[in-house]
Parts: structure tokens; sequence; C-alpha cells
């Protein structure tokens, strides 16, 4: 499971990543969902002359990244996340 470094909080699983080959999305941590509803909340970013969908921790109000439409991804999402925004705990299934 992939948690929000400032707060601990859950946001992703680890079968909701995947390799995106998005021009200029390529290097960030891809998602193609949250692990539960609720877990993040999503705000317009109209910053640097462009519109984007800001990705934020729904617990804290940390700044995760940005959302895109990805249609290499299951669900035709692309949550691009920062990895500094993120840890990962392993989970015995």
């Amino acid at each position: 499971m992939y948690h929000c470094a400032g707060c601990g909080a859950v946001l992703f699983k680890s079968d909701g990543k995947y390799e995106s080959n998005a021009p200029g999305l390529v290097g960030w941590p891809s998602f193609s969902e949250v692990a539960k509803d609720g877990a993040v909340e999503l705000r317009d970013d109209d910053s640097f002359g462009m519109h984007r969908t800001e990705v934020i921790c729904k617990n804290c109000g940390g700044h995760l990244g940005h959302l895109f439409d990805d249609q290499e991804s299951k669900t035709g999402k692309h949550f691009c996340i920062n990895s500094c925004a993120l840890g990962f705990k392993k989970q015995d299934v």
C-alpha cells in the first residue's frame, strides 16, 4: 500500500500502479485509481498558464501530484504522483 508521506493515510494500492508512456509524464509513479473512495480530493489547478487537476490528500491537505487522462490506464485516468509525497508499507495479503 502507498501512504501519504505527510500523515500516513492510505492512498493507492500496488495493483493500481502501472508504467505510463504518456508524453511528459514518464518517470513519476503512475496509478490508475485510488485505494478507496474519498482518499484524495481533486482541485482545479490553473497555475503556470495551463489547466490541470491537482490531487490532494483528503486527510491532511498535502499536495500529491496531478490527474490526467491516459488511455494506457485500466481506468483511463492517470494519477501522476510525486514519489516524495508517498510512503510504501508492505502488507501481507
